[in-house]
C-alpha cells in the first residue's frame, strides 16, 4: 500500500494544529461568554446622547429598564413594574 507524501504531509499538519484550534490571538484561550447578563433598556425619545457615546465602555445609563436575555421589551417592562397586571381584565389591550 502506497501512501501520498502529500496527504501524509496534511494529516500531519492538522494534527499539529488541532491542539491550538481553541487559543486565541491574545495568547488566552478562547471561552465561551454568555451575554445575557447587565442588559439595560429605554425609549430612544428619552435618550439625548448619540450612539458613538452610548456604544463605549465610559457610557453610564441613568433611569434605563433593566432586561433579562432572552425576553422582549415588553416582558422587561413588565418585570420592572412599567406594566401592571397584564394579564387580568383587558390590561393588554391598554398597553
Amino acid at each position: 500500500m502506497k501512501i501520498d507524501i502529500r496527504i501524509l504531509f496534511a494529516i500531519a499538519i492538522l494534527l499539529l494544529t488541532i491542539p491550538f484550534a481553541g487559543f486565541s490571538q491574545k495568547g488566552q484561550w478562547a471561552q465561551n461568554q454568555e451575554l445575557k447578563d447587565h442588559w439595560q433598556i429605554q425609549s430612544s425619545e428619552k435618550v439625548n446622547v448619540s450612539d458613538e457615546i452610548i456604544s463605549t465602555s465610559n457610557f453610564k445609563p441613568q433611569n434605563w429598564y433593566d432586561a433579562k436575555v432572552p425576553s422582549s421589551t415588553l416582558g422587561s417592562l413588565v418585570d420592572d413594574g412599567v406594566f401592571k397586571n397584564v394579564f387580568f381584565n383587558r390590561n393588554l389591550e391598554n398597553i
